[in-house]
C-alpha cells in the first residue's frame, strides 16, 4: 500500500469515529508532504480523544514512510489546501436533490400566477 492510500484509509476512519470533523487532503509531491486540513478549529484544537487519534495516525504513517512527511493543519493555517484529493464529512456530501418536485422551486413572482395570488394548496 503506498502512503496516500494509507492516509485515506486512516482518515475515512477518523471521519467515521468524529462525524462533526471535516477533513481535506492534498499531496505536495514537490515537498514530499502530506497536507490535512481539520475543521472545525474546536475539533483541532480542544478534543483530546482527536488529538490521541491524531498523534497515533503520526506516529503509524512515519514508521511505514519516514522519507515522507505529514503536516496537520487547521483552517486559520498559513498553509492551505490547493487541490484536495479527498474531502471527507457533512460539508462535502453530495445530496440527491432529483427527487424535488420542480412546483416547489417555482418562482414566487411568476407572472403566471401573479403577486398577490395565495395558493394554499400545500396546506394542512
Amino acid at each position: 500500500m503506498n502512503s496516500t492510500n494509507f492516509l485515506k484509509e486512516k482518515l475515512n476512519s477518523i471521519s467515521k469515529y468524529f462525524p462533526e470533523i471535516e477533513i481535506r487532503y492534498e499531496f505536495r509531491e514537490n515537498i514530499s508532504t502530506h497536507i490535512i486540513e481539520i475543521r472545525p478549529l474546536e475539533l483541532f484544537r480542544n478534543n483530546t480523544e482527536y488529538i490521541d487519534a491524531e498523534i497515533k495516525l503520526e506516529q503509524d504513517f512515519s514508521s511505514i514512510f519516514p522519507m515522507e512527511e505529514i503536516l496537520f493543519v487547521s483552517e486559520d493555517s498559513l498553509t492551505q489546501i490547493k487541490s484536495p484529493t479527498l474531502k471527507l464529512g457533512n460539508r462535502f456530501f453530495n445530496y440527491n436533490l432529483s427527487f424535488i418536485n420542480p412546483v416547489f422551486l417555482a418562482n414566487p413572482f411568476d407572472n403566471k400566477r401573479g403577486l398577490n395570488e395565495n395558493n394554499y394548496s400545500l396546506a394542512a
